[in-house]
């Protein structure tokens, strides 16, 4: 992980990153980027938790690509102090993809 987490507070937020199982691409790492900057590289069946502060913030996955005609998928996201967002980041033949599964305060 490339990223360094912030200490957990009232203040932050949980991410969790989760890399589907498939196949597909699974010889490349995906690689998370958060407001820009790399913050890890997955494999299949790998996750990542990132703790960040509240507000808007975006989101990307590209794959390895020796070439760099991938493009970075990104979404932007709102997130709210005390909660706990889920991530789904995937491969597959119409490219990289990122999504939110689930939302959950804890």
């Amino acid at each position: 992980m490339y990223f360094a987490s912030m200490t957990p507070s009232q203040d932050t937020t949980r991410l969790i990153f989760v890399r589907d199982t498939g196949v597909l691409g699974s010889a490349n790492f995906l690689h998370l980027y958060v407001d820009g900057k790399k913050a890890a590289s997955l494999n299949p069946a790998e996750f990542v938790e990132i703790t960040i502060s509240s507000g808007e913030h975006t989101f990307g996955v590209k794959p390895t690509d020796p070439f760099n005609l991938s493009p970075l998928v990104v979404i932007d996201q709102d997130v709210k102090a005390g909660r706990t967002y889920r991530y789904r980041l995937s491969n597959s033949l119409n490219g990289s993809q990122i999504s939110r599964e689930i939302e959950a305060s804890y």
